[in-house]
């Protein structure tokens, strides 16, 4: 009887304040009118965390009194709904407790260098194009949506006046995201309130004054896309997806770094990264944004069947591995043979490839973490061809 009496007295006391008139606690701890109890430390009292997973406002958010974190994203549901406590307008941006997020950063060269003068600040149609490839994936989110809200700042105005012009007299970003002259730069242009909260990106034109066309920790929150001339909008977003899915956790081959797998059908492979992901089992590309779903079969080099293609046997649509105009079964061919810069992992052998579910596995939530000298970078040696 006593806990059924202190359950009921708990209900009233958060009824009456869900029922109270919103009030802004962005930078504050919303703790007030004796309701205090806050089971995960997200700066949410556990009355306001309605769970449901719809948000109405910031006294029911629908969000789980016992998760900080419900959309996993990497953003604390307080900081979603309230701002973060160093006074960063999450809500505003755009954020949502059930519904995952991703923030970031563009700073950006303008040059001469190799073409005519140009500026490699992301445009409106980047932007746009990116934020709807995001928008368009296959992310189930707690709210019942599917897709991640990809919040991009490149100094358009607002709240977001981050993104701006990097003075560089060469066009060229030396050693990459853990040298000095980036770190330099982001410590000069990325407001301290932003760390852990927003990935940074700096737009060269070249790094180590190569053809590479960017760089990325993996996992972590900095990246470069350095496409020198060849920075038209369908480059820069696919390579935009390329070098954040290295922050999520994401290898060139999903997993692993074997590379330019025909059957790994993802924007992290430079097979597909700059013509796009392939809707109709061809070994081209054909303009998807996006990453691997981990539907494709595994292709035997040693013993492949043209008749299966990329996609198997149900799928009708044969590829002629060997190029010698006849359709054969088996036959042993070397599919990913362009891997030349990483023959350790794959290339110049014959193995078996597999698909990976890059979405089952994105690590938004590497966000939180404490950056470390020790990560990982990779290089995407990758240049586009136009």
């Amino acid at each position: 009887m006593k806990s059924t009496t202190l359950a009921l007295m708990m209900f009233l006391a958060c009824s009456a304040e869900l029922g109270a008139q919103s009030i802004n606690f962005v930078g504050g701890d919303g703790f007030e009118n004796g309701c205090t109890l806050d089971t995960d430390a997200d700066r949410l009292p556990d009355c306001f965390e309605t769970s449901g997973n719809i948000y109405i406002n910031p006294r029911r958010t629908g969000t789980l009194p016992t998760n900080a974190d419900t959309d996993n994203d990497g953003l604390t549901d307080g900081d979603e709904v309230l701002g973060s406590a160093a006074g960063l307008n999450l809500p505003a941006m755009g954020a949502a407790g059930a519904a995952q997020t991703v923030l970031i950063e563009y700073d950006w060269f303008d040059d001469a260098v190799g073409c005519a003068a140009h500026s490699h600040r992301v445009t409106v149609a980047i932007a746009t194009q990116t934020a709807a490839a995001f928008a368009a994936m296959p992310v189930a989110n707690p709210d019942g949506s599917n897709g991640i809200d990809f919040i991009q700042d490149y100094g358009q105005g607002g709240l977001f006046t981050g993104g701006n012009l990097i003075a560089d007299a060469d066009g060229d970003l030396a050693v990459g995201v853990n040298g000095a002259e980036f770190g330099a730069y982001k410590a000069a242009n990325f407001a301290a309130n932003r760390f852990r909260y927003f990935h940074y990106s700096i737009l060269p034109h070249t790094y180590v004054a190569g053809s590479s066309s960017g760089q990325a920790e993996l996992p972590g929150d900095d990246l470069i896309v350095s496409l020198g001339c060849s920075n038209s909008t369908a480059n820069v977003r696919n390579t935009i997806a390329h070098e954040i899915g290295h922050n999520f956790s994401l290898r060139h081959g999903g997993n692993v770094n074997c590379n330019y797998k025909p059957n790994y059908n993802s924007v992290m492979n430079y097979r597909y990264q700059f013509p796009g992901g392939d809707t109709n089992c061809t070994v081209a590309g054909d303009g998807l944004t996006g990453y691997s779903v981990g539907t494709r079969p595994n292709l035997d080099e040693n013993a492949l069947n043209e008749n299966a293609g990329i996609c198997g046997l149900a799928a009708g649509v044969p590829v002629d591995w060997n190029n010698n105009g006849t359709l054969q079964n088996p036959v042993s061919v070397d599919i990913n043979s362009s891997d030349t810069a990483q023959v350790t992992s794959c290339g110049g052998t014959l193995t078996t490839l597999g698909d990976y579910n890059d979405y089952a596995n994105l690590n938004l939530a590497h966000i939180r973490s404490t950056p470390d000298a020790a990560f990982e970078v990779i290089d995407c040696t990758n240049a586009p061809s136009q």
